[in-house]
C-alpha cells in the first residue's frame, strides 16, 4: 500500500475482535529492511448497531421520498348500507374496510368513485366501516392513512317519508286524491271547522276517498 496511511477493512464479521497490526516494508534500496510490527492498545470490532442505523437512514430515506397518502376527507355514511367520500389526489384506488360479527372484508374501489353501497349486510346487526386511498408505490406508498370509522346498522334508518297525495280537488262537499302506495290510511284538515276526518285507501280503486260529514265523494 505504498503512499497510504489508512485503510478500510471490508471483510470484517460483526460483533467479532480483530488484533490489528502495521510495519513498514523497505523499498528495495540497500542497507533498509523491514520495521518491526506495532500493534494497536485495543482490538477493533465492528458493532451490528453501525449496520443497523445505517439500514434505518435508508429506510427513513425512502419513506421520506414516498409519503403516505392522507385519509379522505368527509367520510360518512349517506344511509345505513352506503358510504361516500371527497376525492384524494394522487389515488390509484380507495381500500374500504367492512369489520362486522361475521369477520373483516376488504373492498376495492376504482379512484373515480366517491360512494359505494355496501352489499350483503345484515339487517339488526352493527357493522364499522373506514377508508384509505391507495397510492402509486412510486410518489406514494401503497397504503395512505385510515379515515375514523363510520358506523352502519341496516334495519335501523329513519323512516322514508311516504308520497304526499297526488290528484287532489275539491269540489261541493267533495274531496278526492288517488291512492298512496304503502298508506293505511289518510288524515284531512277542515281549515274553517279546525277539525281533522279520516279515511281508509279505497279497496277496490287506487283512487282513494274521504269523507266528510254530509258528503259523498265521487271517485277521481
Amino acid at each position: 500500500m505504498p503512499g497510504m496511511t489508512s485503510y478500510k477493512f471490508t471483510t470484517l464479521k460483526f460483533d467479532v475482535p480483530y488484533a490489528v497490526g502495521v510495519r513498514a516494508l523497505a523499498a528495495s534500496v540497500p542497507g533498509y529492511s523491514n520495521s518491526r510490527w506495532r500493534t494497536a492498545a485495543t482490538r477493533m470490532r465492528v458493532l451490528k448497531a453501525t449496520a443497523t442505523a445505517t439500514a434505518t437512514a435508508t429506510a427513513t430515506s425512502a419513506s421520506v421520498a414516498r409519503a403516505k397518502l392522507p385519509a379522505p376527507d368527509n367520510f360518512d355514511k349517506t344511509s345505513e348500507n352506503a358510504v361516500s367520500w371527497d376525492a384524494v389526489a394522487d389515488a390509484v384506488r380507495y381500500q374500504l374496510q367492512v369489520t362486522g360479527e361475521e369477520g373483516t372484508v376488504q373492498i376495492s374501489i376504482a379512484r373515480s368513485q366517491r360512494a359505494h353501497i355496501v352489499a350483503g349486510l345484515t339487517d339488526g346487526k352493527t357493522y364499522l366501516v373506514r377508508i384509505r386511498a391507495l397510492g402509486n408505490r412510486t410518489t406514494h406508498q401503497r397504503n395512505g392513512r385510515w379515515s375514523g370509522y363510520v358506523q352502519l346498522r341496516p334495519g335501523s334508518g329513519v323512516a322514508v317519508p311516504l308520497s304526499a297525495p297526488s290528484g287532489f280537488y275539491c269540489r261541493v262537499g267533495q274531496v278526492c286524491f288517488n291512492d298512496v302506495a304503502h298508506a293505511k290510511g289518510f288524515k284531512l284538515f277542515q281549515p274553517l271547522t279546525s277539525q281533522f276526518y279520516s279515511s281508509a285507501p279505497s279497496a277496490s280503486s287506487s283512487t282513494a276517498t274521504a269523507m266528510m260529514p254530509a258528503c259523498r265523494c265521487q271517485m277521481a
